[in-house]
This record gives structure tokens, C-alpha cells and sequence, in this order.
């Protein structure tokens, strides 16, 4: 086979998996709710870049009458950030109309005991640390693997005997480097 049909059977089998890909996974692009609004808007984003500028400036200039704008502009900054999360969480609560709704939101935010990332559910319903999923993935994973024992450093000897540096000098040397 010359390099013309590799590459001609590439682009065909590139062709397929995208074509098989996109018939497969549709797009989707997320639809805005009319009325809701983001707690981040373009007013803060504007008001964080003017507070960005005065405290460079003022650390740049150190003159007390931009120690006093940057001042200033980080209350203004704080206090439309408070503003925005109280509108926000009011709008939330006065969003619910019905106890279901309700209930449904008490109890996704009564949830404390969220899942770990890196944790496996053993049959008795208990999460595992993750030593022991490591364990469990390599035992199901790889049946055969013997496990070796590993040092534990931490209950070692940690200093270094004066031997040890002898040797070490004995063996590094300027003209090894």
C-alpha cells in the first residue's frame, strides 16, 4: 500500500466515526429561562475591573487620594455582591410555589453526606476510603496480582548515619558532575 491509500482510508474512517458520532450524540445547547437572571451580571463585571484599576494604581502611586478611591470602590464592589446575593435567594424562595417543590428543595439541600469523588459503594451500602477502592479496582481488574508489601517511611529511620555521608562522598565527586 503507497501513502495515498493510507491516507485516503484515514480520511474515510475519520469520516465515518464523525458522521457515526454526530448521529449518535446531538447537539444540545442549553435554552435560557425567560426571567432568570445570573447572580454575576455585566454591572460587577465592570465595577470588579474599575476596583482592579485602583488598587493597581494606588499600589503603584501610593498617593493617599487613590488609597481612598480603592477604598471606596471595594465597599461599592462588596456591597453590590451582597446586594445581588440577597435579590438572588429572594427571587429563589418567592420562585416556589408548592409544597412538592418545596419539599424537593429541602431535601437536596438537607443533603450533607454527598458522595466523594474516587469512592466505590460496597454491598453494604458503606463507602469506601481510597485505599480500599484501589484494592477492590485491581483485585476485579487484575485477579491474578499479588500485592507486594510496601515500607512504611514514615515509622523508618529517618536520619542519616555519618557512614551514610562518607559513602556518599566517596561517590559524588566534582569530576563525576
Amino acid at each position: 500500500m503507497d501513502t495515498v491509500q493510507i491516507d485516503a482510508q484515514v480520511d474515510q474512517l475519520t469520516e465515518s466515526l464523525l458522521s457515526s458520532y454526530h448521529t449518535a450524540c446531538l447537539e444540545t445547547l442549553p435554552h435560557d429561562t425567560p426571567g432568570k437572571q445570573p447572580r454575576w451580571g455585566t454591572d460587577l463585571k465592570r465595577k470588579r475591573s474599575t476596583v482592579r484599576k485602583t488598587l493597581n494604581r494606588a499600589i503603584n502611586t501610593c498617593a493617599e487620594e487613590n488609597l481612598y478611591a480603592d477604598h471606596a470602590g471595594k465597599s461599592s464592589y462588596k456591597k453590590c455582591i451582597r446586594f445581588r446575593r440577597t435579590t438572588g435567594w429572594r427571587k429563589f424562595c418567592g420562585s416556589i410555589e408548592s409544597c412538592q417543590q418545596a419539599k424537593m428543595e429541602r431535601k437536596v439541600m438537607a443533603q450533607q453526606n454527598t458522595p466523594k469523588i474516587a469512592t466505590l459503594r460496597k454491598p453494604d451500602n458503606t463507602l469506601t476510603s481510597s485505599e480500599e477502592a484501589t484494592r477492590i479496582l485491581v483485585e476485579s481488574h487484575f485477579p491474578d496480582c499479588v500485592f507486594a508489601q510496601l515500607i512504611d517511611y514514615s515509622e523508618a529511620n529517618q536520619t542519616t548515619s555519618e557512614d551514610d555521608w562518607l559513602y556518599a562522598c566517596r561517590m559524588i565527586t566534582l569530576e563525576k558532575f
